[in-house]
């Protein structure tokens, strides 16, 4: 079985950046993890500036799908 990261985001750019942070300090684990990046948009959504930290981070990611809307929390989830 493959293992997977998934993250969800929505207008914190900070806890993003914090987030890469870590997953860098363990940059040696996440061999062979998918890592994908969920990021809500919307009103007062920071979509645009979390792309870009984590195009910048320089951790691998498989995927970042930029949503049109807030699914918050529950949706994201399901």
């Amino acid at each position: 079985m493959k293992t997977a990261i998934f993250t969800a985001s929505f207008n914190r750019p900070d806890l993003m950046q914090e987030l890469l942070i870590g997953l860098a300090n363990n940059a040696d684990d996440l061999e062979g993890i998918d890592v994908h990046h969920y990021v809500d948009g919307g009103p007062k959504a920071k979509q645009t500036e979390i792309e870009a930290i984590i195009k910048e981070s320089g951790v691998p990611y498989t995927s970042i799908v930029l949503r049109e809307e807030n699914y918050g929390v529950g949706r994201n989830l399901i």
